[in-house]
C-alpha cells in the first residue's frame, strides 16, 4: 500500500496535471480493468452503462408488449329505423399491461337518425405505451322501418337485385309502417310519363314470388305504335291498305267487322316489330307485305283468329308467339338502357291482391298473379340472370295507386 500513494505522489510532483485514471488500480498484479464493459461480478461500471442497459431492457419489455384489444358491445350492423333514438352499444378495451382501458376509449359518432342513409361508428384506444389498438367499426343502416324487418342478405343475393344494378338493400324505395299501415315511399306523379317493370328471380308467377317493381322515368306513351281496327259490319269486300314505318316496333291490327281484305306493307326495318293480330268478324284477311324479305325474321307476331273465314299470309318466317305481347315488351331493350331505374320497391305476389283489395283497386290485367299469369322475358343484365314482366300499356294509373297504397299488410315478403 505505501508503494501505491509514493507512486501517486511522485507522479503529482513531476507533472503538475489534472488528469484522471478511469479504472481499477489492484495490488493483485497491478492490474487495471476496463469498467466500460464489466464482466466480473466485483467489476465498477459507468451511469452511462447502466442507462443503455435499463433502456434495452424497456425495449424488450415494449416488445413483448401487444397492441390493446377493442371488443364490441352489441351487433356490429345495425338497422335502425328513420327519426328513432339510436343508443350506442358500447365497447370494451384491454390491455396485457394496462389491463382494463375501457373509460380511454374515443368514439367517433356519425349516426344522423333524421336521413336515410350508412353510417359508422368508429372505436379508437392506445396503451401507455402509445400503442394503438386497431380502430373497430359498427356499421348502423338508417332505413324505412319496414326495411329493419326483412334480410339484408336475402335481398342483396337475388340476381335480379344486381340486374337492376342496386348494390345495397338501404337503395330501395321499399315499404314503411305509417302507424300500422303499409305505405310505399315515394311519389307516382306524372305516373303516364313513366313505365313500370317487374323484375323477378324466376319465370314462375304465383302469390309467393318475390319481385321487384322498378318505375323507369320513361314515356313509353310517346313511342311510335300503331292500333287500329277494321270495325265496319258485313256487305260488300273492303280493300283497305295500311304501311308499318321503319320506327315503329309495336303494332295491333283487329278486325271486328267482315269481309275485309287488309294489306299490310311492311317497310325496310333494322329494329324488331312485335305484331299483335285479332279478328273478331268473319271472313277477314290480312296479307303481310315485306319491302325486304329478309326482315321477315324480324317479325314476332301473336294472333287470335276468332270468327269463321278469317286469315292471314305473309308470316311464315315470323316468330309465332304463344303470348301477347304489349308495347311494353316491345320497346323493353330501349326502357332498359334509357337510365337507372327512378325507384324501386320489393314485394311478394300475395300481397298484391291483399294490397288492391284493401285498397279497393281493379285489378289490371297483367298485375294480378291470378289472372292472367304475367310473361317474364329472361335478360342477362351486368352478368345477372333476371326476368323482366311490363306493368304499364295503360294500367300507370292502378300501378300509381297501388305504389302509395295504405294497407294492413304486415308480413316481409322476404
Amino acid at each position: 500500500m505505501k508503494r501505491v500513494l509514493i507512486f501517486t505522489f511522485l507522479v503529482q510532483l513531476m507533472f503538475p496535471l489534472n488528469f484522471k485514471i478511469y479504472g481499477q488500480i489492484s495490488t493483485n498484479g497491478s492490474q487495471v480493468k476496463n469498467v466500460g464493459e464489466p464482466t466480473e461480478a466485483n467489476d465498477a461500471t459507468t451511469k452511462a452503462y447502466v442507462d443503455a442497459l435499463i433502456q434495452n431492457l424497456q425495449n424488450q419489455i415494449n416488445s413483448l408488449n401487444e397492441p390493446p384489444t377493442i371488443t364490441l358491445l352489441g351487433d356490429q350492423e345495425i338497422c335502425i329505423e328513420t327519426g328513432a333514438n339510436y343508443v350506442d352499444g358500447g365497447a370494451t378495451a384491454f390491455d396485457d399491461m394496462d389491463g382494463d382501458i375501457t373509460s380511454t376509449i374515443v368514439v367517433t359518432n356519425e349516426v344522423n337518425t333524421s336521413t336515410p342513409g350508412e353510417y359508422k361508428v368508429t372505436y379508437n384506444v392506445a396503451d401507455s405505451n402509445g400503442k394503438n389498438a386497431s380502430p373497430v367499426i359498427r356499421h348502423v343502416d338508417v332505413v324505412s322501418p319496414y326495411i329493419c324487418s326483412v334480410s339484408e342478405s336475402a335481398i342483396e343475393s337475388s340476381p335480379s337485385f344486381g340486374a337492376l344494378g342496386l348494390s345495397s338493400y338501404t337503395q330501395l324505395t321499399g315499404f314503411t309502417e305509417n302507424n300500422g299501415l303499409l305505405n310505399v315511399i315515394g311519389s307516382s306523379d306524372n305516373y303516364n310519363q313513366k313505365t313500370y317493370l317487374m323484375f323477378s328471380d324466376n319465370s314462375n308467377w304465383n302469390n309467393t314470388t318475390k319481385v321487384f317493381m322498378a318505375e323507369y322515368n320513361y314515356n313509353l306513351n310517346a313511342q311510335n305504335s300503331i292500333d287500329e281496327n277494321f270495325s265496319s259490319g258485313s256487305g260488300a269486300t273492303k280493300n283497305e291498305t295500311i304501311s308499318i314505318g321503319s320506327n315503329f316496333k309495336y303494332a295491333k291490327l283487329s278486325a271486328s267487322g267482315s269481309n275485309y281484305i287488309v294489306n299490310v306493307n311492311i317497310n325496310s326495318r333494322e329494329e324488331p316489330l312485335f305484331l299483335v293480330l285479332e279478328t273478331f268478324g268473319s271472313n277477314n284477311q290480312f296479307n303481310f307485305i315485306f319491302d325486304d324479305t329478309n326482315d321477315e325474321g324480324l317479325i314476332s307476331y301473336w294472333k287470335n283468329l276468332l270468327g269463321s273465314g278469317n286469315s292471314e299470309s305473309g308470316l311464315s318466317n315470323s316468330t309465332a308467339l304463344s303470348k301477347e305481347p304489349n308495347k311494353t315488351r316491345a320497346y323493353l331493350d330501349d326502357i332498359l338502357v334509357s337510365g337507372n331505374p327512378n325507384r324501386v320497391i320489393w314485394f311478394s305476389g300475395d300481397m298484391i291482391n291483399e294490397i288492391l283489395n284493401s285498397c279497393s283497386h281493379t285489378f289490371t290485367s297483367n298485375f294480378d298473379p291470378n289472372n292472367p299469369e304475367p310473361e317474364f322475358i329472361a335478360k342477362n343484365l351486368g352478368g345477372y340472370q333476371t326476368y323482366i314482366s311490363s306493368l304499364s300499356d295503360g294500367y300507370e294509373s292502378n300501378i300509381a295507386k297501388f305504389m302509395n297504397c295504405n294497407t294492413s299488410y304486415n308480413n316481409p315478403p322476404y
